[in-house]
């Protein structure tokens, strides 16, 4: 189950672990589909790299400085 709280501007959800395979999952599938448009690719990479900013397995995807 994913729970949702805001307080203000912030935004936490809390998920499992299959839950959150399948957001990583549906996000790289949403980064394959915009291949074509870079700026959205590259931006949908960062944003694979923030939300595994504090995940210790991750190693982060290096952007080009054009797509900064």
């Amino acid at each position: 189950m994913i729970t949702h709280s805001r307080n203000g501007d912030r935004v936490k959800l809390e998920m499992g672990v299959d839950e959150w395979q399948t957001l990583l999952l549906a996000l790289g599938y949403a980064a394959g589909a915009s291949f074509r448009d870079k700026p959205v690719f590259w931006k949908l990479v960062r944003f694979a790299n923030e939300v595994n900013r504090t995940n210790p397995s991750f190693t982060p995807y290096e952007i080009p400085e054009e797509f900064r």
